[in-house]
């Protein structure tokens, strides 16, 4: 590896022979060998740097990560990308203004508008007939910018969950030429501009990544990528706001480390892309399918998602008594992640596992649930704003039987997680849509549930 001097593993290793009279209370002592890592759990101390005033070997770490990843600037996060979300959002705005959300963000980005004191728009992305969320329209996001001057940020999620990329060339340009600032959600697509397609980072004023999702670090790694468009002062006190002020030092060191391996072998990228690739040409296939979404800007390759004629649940069990552990599963699909770590073995055995499955269940068609509710939950046509949810705070609520919340204005969210996408939001009157995609949630067991816990019995609405 190169400047291995400069090093945060390097430098870590230089303290290992220290008597820590310093956090943590470990004190790295082998007696508790339960704790896996702790050699490289560190505090600030001299030589180590300072995440939150970095001018060392995270300093020198964050540039060699901006290289790795063709970024201009990048900054690790600890706590993942909601962390990068939230300050991003507070970067890009000041208290009041209104932003547009895509409808199948994540919840960290409802989640900065109630505490930032943001104006929320909704946009509503293509859906593919399989009722999976397609990608960003860039004609619609010209007329809605064209047509409401007030809004002042745009964000979005790209690729999404199951794989969808959308045009963030483009929609950077729309962006740019109506004074609207852009962050894109990329959390799912570290990888990509490495294994293949197009990054956000090349685009967007913020683009937050995890690392740990589809390479080589560890949970929850993150990053966050900038141009000189971004006020860096306002990004370092939102930073230093949402990021924990005792970074863990063995995360550093892993992000480092990872960003030190990728740039002497980018080879992995292509031999990665080619094995999954390689696997989707042979699977053979009557009756499940995989997804290929139809007229959209790109698509991650590194996903599988498989269409399901006995639902989705019901699929994922299956691969799971075939010693398979699937990322998730939505109504009727289960999506496969692949990563950098992926080997031709794993794909091996998760192909004769679909094809095993494929087989058993020849001609019969166990499931024919609509997933529409689901994705037209959102909908701005569909969804009307009673308050914002800054405005929610210290009014009257009461909880309620989910068969009684229909035309209430929510108290709380609901989210399908994964992938972390709201169903209800606080300060929005609950639609007949809504109440179907929460009571769909529950037949099909999807995972969901609200901010109080209430959900999927009840939930918390305005008295």
């Amino acid at each position: 590896m190169k400047d291995v001097d400069e090093s945060i593993f390097s430098a870590l290793k230089d303290k290992a022979g220290t008597i820590p009279f310093h956090m943590p209370g470990h004190k790295r002592n082998e007696k508790f060998d339960f704790l896996k890592g702790m050699e490289q759990d560190f505090t600030e101390l001299d030589g180590l740097d300072d995440l939150h005033n970095a001018s060392g070997v995270i300093s020198l770490a964050e540039k060699r990560a901006a290289r790795v990843f063709n970024s201009m600037h990048v900054r690790f996060l600890v706590g993942g990308s909601t962390v990068g979300v939230l300050a991003g959002i507070r970067t890009l705005t000041k208290r009041s203004d209104k932003i547009l959300v895509a409808s199948n963000c994540h919840k960290s980005v409802f989640n900065a508008a109630q505490l930032l004191s943001l104006k929320i728009a909704l946009f509503m992305p293509n859906l593919q007939k399989e009722g999976i969320f397609g990608d960003i329209d860039p004609q619609k996001l010209e007329e809605v910018l064209t047509n409401d001057h007030e809004i002042k940020l745009f964000v979005l999620t790209s690729p999404t969950y199951e794989g969808v990329i959308s045009d963030i060339k483009k929609i950077s340009e729309i962006c740019a030429e109506h004074g609207v600032k852009l962050l894109v959600d990329e959390a799912h697509g570290a990888h990509l501009g490495l294994f293949g397609g197009v990054s956000a980072r090349e685009y967007a004023d913020i683009t937050v990544n995890s690392l740990h999702k589809t390479l080589a670090c560890l949970t929850p790694a993150a990053i966050l990528s900038y141009k000189n468009t971004v006020d860096e002062t306002r990004l370092n006190e939102s930073l230093q706001m949402f990021e924990t002020s005792s970074p863990p030092y063995y995360l550093l060191c892993a992000m480092d480390s990872m960003t030190r391996y990728l740039e002497d072998n980018k080879i992995i990228f292509d031999e990665w892309r080619e094995l999954v690739l390689k696997f989707k040409r042979e699977l053979k296939l009557k009756n499940l399918k995989l997804f290929a979404p139809k007229g959209v800007c790109g698509y991650d390759d590194s996903k599988i998602v498989i269409l399901s004629n006995m639902g989705g649940k019901a699929l994922k069990d299956e691969l799971a008594k075939r010693n398979i552990e699937a990322e998730m599963y939505g109504v009727s699909y289960v999506l496969a992640m692949t990563g950098i770590g992926t080997t031709r073995e794993d794909l091996d055995a998760l192909k004769r596992a679909l094809e095993e499955i494929d087989g058993e269940f020849d001609g019969k068609i166990y499931h024919k649930k609509d997933s529409s509710p689901l994705l037209h939950a959102l909908d701005p046509q569909t969804t009307k704003k009673a308050v914002e949810a800054y405005e929610t705070d210290g009014l009257s609520a009461e909880c309620v039987d989910i068969e009684k919340c229909e035309g209430r204005v929510s108290m709380e969210y609901v989210w399908a997680y994964p992938p972390g996408s709201p169903i209800i939001l606080k300060g929005f009157e609950i639609s007949s849509e809504q109440v179907e995609a929460m009571k769909l949630c529950v037949e099909e067991n999807i995972n969901a549930y609200s901010s109080s816990r209430a959900f999927p019995k009840k939930i918390w609405v305005r008295a």
